[in-house]
């Protein structure tokens, strides 16, 4: 019994990780790659991109944040990896990592919702997977049945919040799209005039090699 305990520690760690990175449908794969979208904050991204250590002001911020949205993995890395640097520091990055992709969405009344939905539901799973392993390891019968149902119950959270950020990326181009459509007249009209402004430049350009005007022709070229 006493070996199975030693072993806790490292199952913990190895759950925490493999939770916090995230199932390779994860939604929030998204929001890191090298450009920024509509309603993403660019000097945000630009720093989770560059991976800067996170400043005393800014770990408090999230700490305030995940023992709202995410308190078991908060619980997890404030009293579990106490002990722990080298785990605990990688937790730590990968909670920041999650933080700094959230709040690098701006402005967008479907999105952030969605994803901050997400990660309450990927907390929720954390917590339910930690419960179920600590029943299954300690053989505990009594117990085992209700934590996995409570991990069942979520995973489904979980597949629904996934759900819901497709949902609200969907509904976003949809309103995109419907607002193009209404202003198709002045976008025509912008591009067109943009065209003309090229077309008319004697610099380089990426229309053109840049050794010739483009002159409407004359009354003698007519004939």
């Amino acid at each position: 019994m006493n070996r199975m305990k030693a072993i806790y520690p490292i199952a913990y760690v190895c759950v925490a990780i493999l939770i916090l990175a995230g199932s390779s449908q994860n939604p929030r794969r998204e929001l890191a790659g090298p450009q920024a979208f509509p309603g993403q904050n660019r000097a945000a991204l630009q720093q989770q991109r560059a991976g800067e250590p996170v400043s005393e002001n800014e770990w408090q911020d999230v700490v305030n944040w995940m023992q709202v949205h995410c308190p078991n993995q908060m619980d997890f890395y404030l009293h579990r990896l106490e002990n722990r640097p080298l785990q605990q520091a990688a937790v730590k990055k990968r909670i920041v990592e999650l933080y700094r992709q959230i709040n690098a969405v701006r402005d967008d009344y479907l999105l952030k919702p969605a994803l901050i939905l997400h990660a309450e539901s990927q907390d929720k799973v954390f917590g339910a997977s930690i419960e179920f392993r600590e029943a299954w390891q300690q053989r505990d019968h009594r117990n085992l049945p209700q934590a996995q149902q409570h991990l069942q119950e979520a995973t489904e959270q979980l597949i629904d919040s996934e759900i819901g950020v497709r949902k609200a990326r969907v509904q976003k181009l949809q309103n995109e799209l419907e607002d193009m459509i209404k202003r198709k007249s002045q976008l025509v009209k912008a591009r067109f005039d943009q065209q003309l402004k090229l077309a008319r430049n004697p610099g380089p350009g990426p229309r053109g090699s840049g050794d010739a005007d483009i002159n409407p022709p004359s009354d003698a070229d007519k004939h």
